[in-house]
């Protein structure tokens, strides 16, 4: 595969880019318009296994599990939904039986990230056919090179202040994926890594996906209302650098491309 500006090849290939495939709708026009990223929650992720914490919580020093530990939580996430408020009401037959701690976990963790996280997927690969096909309509679409730094540092500028954390990681390719890991003290603290969300399984290896995860730290709960997360992340400008255009784009498509980037930011890709 290449572009018909093939000088441009040595310049995408240089591990300065982060590629986003992407089908040409309402959704792509927001992202260059608005210059925003949406974050999806992990349950939506078109991988099933993708995030998942069923059969995938590994619990540190589980004999630590307490009332303590059931306050933390009720605590760090005031405003939770009605089935982990009752996983968490009754404590009882919980204590000292490890399949029924897992099971309150998943129950929270599976809540809180879904609420409280936002992931946004990258390739490091703008050539390769099955995300043409998968991610961008059949190459009726387009790739959008950004500038990995900058991106990063423009994120950052617009998160600092606010009640967000962001990992920049690449995906690991595993024949199982990684834990979520919770560890437990006996003061009722809660160490959680989120391992589960920088692993998927060898099947999707040929995405070689770079990953942002953010997240929304805890909210006081003396705030009345719920908090609903941002999942709309504002990025400068300059971060996109290059739009590729899909071989079989329409030709008004990449009309409208053209009139709103210029023809040295949009690229031509084609198929050898």
């Amino acid at each position: 595969m290449r572009t018909t500006n093939i000088d441009y090849n040595e310049t995408l290939n240089s591990g300065k880019y982060l590629f986003k495939f992407c089908t040409f709708n309402v959704n792509t026009l927001q992202i260059l318009i608005n210059n925003t990223l949406y974050f999806a929650a992990p349950d939506l992720l078109n991988d099933p296994l993708d995030c998942r914490i069923k059969d995938n919580i590994k619990i540190i020093k589980p004999e630590n599990y307490s009332t303590k530990t059931i306050n933390t939580l009720k605590n760090y996430r005031p405003y939770l939904n009605e089935l982990v408020k009752s996983k968490l009401r009754d404590i009882t037959p919980t204590l000292g039986n490890i399949g029924s701690i897992k099971e309150q976990l998943n129950t929270y963790f599976s809540f809180d990230q879904n609420e409280f996280y936002g992931i946004c997927c990258f390739s490091i690969d703008y050539q390769h056919n099955l995300l043409w096909s998968h991610y961008a309509n059949e190459a009726r679409g387009l790739v959008l090179a950004f500038n990995k730094e900058k991106l990063f540092e423009s994120f950052r500028e617009n998160l600092k202040g606010k009640p967000y954390d962001m990992i920049p990681r690449n995906i690991s390719y595993k024949s199982r994926l990684n834990n979520l890991e919770v560890q437990l003290y006996k003061d009722g603290r809660i160490l959680y890594k989120p391992k589960h969300f920088f692993s998927k399984t060898l099947y999707w290896k040929h995405e070689k996906e770079y990953r942002l995860v953010i997240s929304q730290k805890q909210i006081s709960k003396f705030i009345l209302e719920p908090v609903v997360m941002n999942r709309f992340v504002s990025f400068k400008k300059e971060c996109l650098e290059y739009i590729i255009a899909g071989e079989r784009i329409k030709p008004e498509h990449r009309d409208i491309l053209y009139n709103l980037f210029g023809g040295e930011k949009v690229l031509q890709h084609s198929f050898d």
